[in-house]
This record gives structure tokens, C-alpha cells and sequence, in this order.
């Protein structure tokens, strides 16, 4: 629009109307010649000296939220992985706590072992240089068995401790050896078993032990071979292993206690403490 539509409009008089979605701005001119103006398809009113102009609202501009500026980082900072956490020190006072008294839980392995080849313990510490334990395993010649005994441990470096054990157990004496020809067997064969060992206490909770002894038949007397046929007792087999119930007799007809050498392996969860 020029300059002389500019004059035209400042000296007319002005009628605005507002529709819905409009609003109109219509000018009767008194002075000068205008040109119709065509507002849209839909607009009938624009004639020869009316000027009309049609502002239309225009949606509400939503305010610029700007992010906010990334923090430059500081090339003398540490990296992110100086700055993870790492545990406390294994300071001497959390030592003497992982051998605090209270329970644990474990299981055992080995040979000649008082719970037999593989069983299950608890240990309670009165003290903490002493521990009860009770226990129970599967035995192979000898049978199931049942343990009780007593842990010592008079010295301790940091986490390491020496041990020293005393242990009475039981063994179920299996029906296939009672019932072998030419051997009397007990129902049942009891052992005392001493045995020194190392052990060791893991952050935060883990027992680990291993302890090395001799297993001491109490009653070996009970267990003897006798005649059977042309043979004094059974022989024992080439293909046999280990100690049995059959070497019990062949150590009593000896005149002599049967002895087994016993090692096997703890481990252990450490439970309440008191």
C-alpha cells in the first residue's frame, strides 16, 4: 500500500468489528480515490470507496525456555573413574571384628574328616579364641556320620589364625559291610579325631579353613575277622581304597587301633555376632 492510501485511511472514519476468528478495520473514505480491496473468497462487503482491512489474531506466541548452559569442565579435575568409591582400609579393628564371636555356617570336604567325605557344620564362639561345632556328613566305607567337637584358636595375624581342633564323631556302619562273610562289625564305629589347620577370614563374611590331623578308632575292638571256610577272615580286595570296616578288623587281629590320616576343607559363612 503507498503513501496515498496511508492518507486516505488517517482521514477516514474508522469502523472496526470483530468476528470469532477476525477482526475488521472498515475506512469511508471522503477524500481521494481508492481501489476495492478483496478481503477473501468469502467477503461480499469490499465495494468501491470502502476500504477495508481485515487483521486476523494470531496464536499466542509461547515463551523460549533457553537450556540452560552445560558447565565447562575443568581439565584439572579428577576423571570419573578416580572418583568411584572403593572400600574402607582393612584397618586392624575390622580384622578383629571378622573374628568377633558369633555363628557360622559352612560345609566341609575331604578325607578321613570327621563329617566324612562331604557335610554340612554350624560353629558357635562362645569366645573368640573358642568355637563349638557340630556337624554331620556322608561317609563312603564307614557310613553317614554325626560330629562334635571344639575349635581353638589362641593366635590370630590380621586375618589369618592357627587352629586347633578336637573332634569325637560317629559313623553308621552300612549294612553291606555287616553283612560281608568272615568280618564282625560294629553297628556303629566312633573316632577321635585332633588335627591342627589355618584359617583364614574374608571380607566380610567368608570362613575359609583347612585342617590336617588323625582319626583314632575307639572302638576297634569291636570290628574282627573269624573263620570262614579254609580262610581266617576276608582278605582285603586288590581293587580296595581307603580305610573300611574291613581294615578295623584286620588292625584289631593286629593287636593295634585303627588309625586314618584325615584332611578336608571348610568353608564357611559367618552369621550373627554377639
Amino acid at each position: 500500500m503507498g503513501a496515498g492510501a496511508l492518507a486516505t485511511l488517517a482521514s477516514s472514519t474508522v469502523t472496526a468489528q470483530q468476528t470469532s476468528d477476525e477482526i475488521r478495520i472498515e475506512a469511508d473514505a471522503t477524500s481521494g480515490e481508492s481501489q476495492p480491496i478483496a478481503t477473501g473468497p468469502d467477503d461480499s462487503r469490499a465495494r468501491e470507496g470502502e476500504l477495508v482491512i481485515v487483521v486476523h489474531e494470531l496464536p499466542p506466541q509461547r515463551p523460549t525456555v533457553e537450556p540452560p548452559p552445560r558447565p565447562r569442565r575443568d581439565p584439572n579435575a579428577p576423571s570419573a573413574l578416580s572418583v568411584l568409591p572403593t572400600d574402607a582400609p582393612d584397618t586392624p579393628a575390622r580384622q578383629e571384628r571378622a573374628y568377633a564371636p558369633g555363628l557360622v555356617f559352612g560345609a566341609n570336604a575331604g578325607v578321613g574328616a570327621p563329617s566324612g567325605v562331604l557335610g554340612a557344620f554350624v560353629e558357635a564362639a562362645p569366645l573368640r579364641a573358642l568355637a563349638l561345632r557340630l556337624g554331620a556328613g556322608i561317609g563312603v566305607n564307614f557310613g553317614p556320620s554325626i560330629e562334635i567337637g571344639a575349635v581353638l584358636r589362641p593366635l590370630r595375624w590380621g586375618r589369618f589364625a592357627p587352629v586347633a581342633s578336637l573332634t569325637y564323631s560317629t559313623n553308621f556302619t552300612p549294612s553291606s559291610w555287616r553283612s560281608l562273610l568272615g568280618l564282625s562289625a560294629a553297628a556303629n564305629s566312633h573316632w577321635i579325631t585332633p588335627a591342627i589347620g589355618l584359617e583364614l577370614r574374608l571380607h566380610p563374611i567368608i570362613l575359609l579353613r583347612i585342617s590336617v590331623g588323625a582319626a583314632v578308632m575307639a572302638n576297634t575292638g569291636e570290628f574282627t575277622n573269624y573263620a570262614n571256610g579254609r580262610w581266617w577272615g576276608p582278605s582285603r580286595p586288590p581293587s580296595f581304597i581307603g580305610y573300611s570296616p574291613l581294615s578295623a578288623a584286620d588292625a584289631h587281629d593286629e593287636g593295634r587301633a585303627l588309625v586314618t590320616p584325615a584332611i578336608w576343607f571348610d568353608f564357611g559363612v559367618l552369621g550373627p555376632q554377639w
